[in-house]
This record gives structure tokens, C-alpha cells and sequence, in this order.
């Protein structure tokens, strides 16, 4: 969802829901996989337009 950040910055990843099928749609559940790197986690869920 756009370009690679700076080494060592901070980026918000928003992908709309519309993009990956479930605009309208109640999860009952996420799961994230991270591979080779590291990231931290913060609130998931639901922002308003």
C-alpha cells in the first residue's frame, strides 16, 4: 500500500477494506505473519472516514 519507509521509521499501513473483499463484512478474527524483520502491533480494527 505504497512505498518502502526510511530504515527506522514509524508508517501507519491502512489498506481499505474494499481492496481485499470484506467492506461491509464482520471479522471474527485477524492474524498477522511477519516475515524476516520486525515490527510492533498497535490498535487494529475498524477508523472512521
Amino acid at each position: 500500500m505504497g512505498g518502502m519507509p526510511a530504515v527506522g521509521q514509524w508508517v501507519s499501513l491502512e489498506v481499505p477494506a474494499s481492496l481485499v473483499g470484506l467492506e461491509g463484512r464482520t471479522l471474527s478474527g485477524m492474524n498477522f505473519i511477519l516475515y524476516n524483520g520486525r515490527a510492533t502491533w498497535d490498535y487494529t480494527g475498524e477508523s472512521s472516514p
